[in-house]
């Protein structure tokens, strides 16, 4: 059953990077997107469950009189993520995402760290359309696979965390958002043979948080192409692609906060491997443009790690 299945991304989750638990220093906070989707799977309706983990870094060359932020800025995000996929029914599957969060910022000579549990995700797609389902023989060479569906992320996060000096830190430096958002979003991949592509858009809408602060929206488009190797018992499956995302501006209190927001283009290189029961899958980011927070947020390569056990 090997690499004559039909391959899909794995859902976005993020990516796809929805968006919700990592933060920045910038006025408001600028655009992150976190990915849901990580990878690519052979065993398409295998359930599994696994971890990932993630890395941002960010730095700023401004201050922020506002936030009480002067000086050269530079924040590193990490955090590793307990992901799961269900499948209830064969067109339709279950994912969750509950991340462990360390976020750290240094501005000056002072630094700040926070460490906790983020925003946690539920995500549902339908399969829509699969060829695999249509043609039971598993004989046609082209296959073609579309998922759609959405769901929520959860404000489980702490929101109101304070510095040494008893001040509220800036919403995008927090654990959490302390608001509901709610995704939607669709994949499609195309296969023939050892050779294929994946494309998925994910946008989603935040709501304000108890505090009167709204992160904007957001959307993100990813387009990756990939080949299938078979090695002995491992099956390799290297990815190359781009991705696309803008967000909104904030708003506090219904103020739209000027430095918030922006777009960013993204190169992307990945690899996976199968072997039995396990995926471990590696991914790269880097950034090809950006116009972050009005130009004063320089966002820096992103890294992930993916290891998974399917059943």
């Amino acid at each position: 059953m090997k690499s004559n299945i039909i391959l899909l991304l794995w859902l976005i989750v993020s990516t796809i990077a929805a968006t919700s638990e990592v933060a920045i220093a910038c006025d408001g906070g600028c655009p992150v997107v976190v990915n849901y989707a990580s990878g690519l799977f052979p065993n398409y309706q295998k359930n599994f469950i696994g971890l990932r983990a993630r890395f941002n870094s960010f730095s700023s060359a401004e201050g922020h009189t506002d936030l009480n932020i002067s000086g050269e800025t530079t924040e590193n995000l990490y955090a590793i993520d307990l992901q799961a996929r269900y499948y209830p029914h064969r067109r339709v599957q279950l994912m969750t995402f509950v991340p462990l969060q360390y976020n750290h910022m240094t501005v000056g000579n002072t630094q700040q760290s926070l460490m906790g549990i983020g925003d946690v995700a539920l995500l549902g797609f339908y399969n829509v359309y699969n060829s695999n389902f249509l043609d039971s023989s598993k004989t046609t060479h082209v296959k073609h696979n579309l998922l759609l569906g959405g769901g929520i992320k959860a404000p489980t996060g702490a929101f109101n965390a304070k510095d040494e000096q008893d001040v509220l830190l800036s919403p995008t430096f927090q654990m959490g958002t302390g608001a509901w958002s709610f995704i939607m979003s669709g994949v499609y991949s195309w296969r023939h043979e050892k050779w294929g592509f994946n494309a998925n858009a994910t946008y989603q809408i935040n709501l304000a948080n108890p505090n009167g602060y709204q992160m904007g929206n957001q959307l993100s488009g990813r387009l990756t192409g990939f080949g299938v190797f078979e090695l002995k018992k491992w099956t390799i499956v290297p990815q190359i692609g781009v991705q696309a995302e803008n967000t909104a501006n904030n708003f506090n209190n219904e103020f739209r906060r000027i430095y918030s927001g922006g777009s960013q283009l993204l190169s992307i290189v990945g690899l996976d491997f199968y072997y039995k029961k396990l995926q471990i899958g590696l991914s790269y980011e880097q950034p090809l443009w950006q116009e972050i927070a009005g130009g004063q947020m320089h966002n820096h390569a992103r890294f992930a790690l993916n290891l998974n056990y399917l059943f």
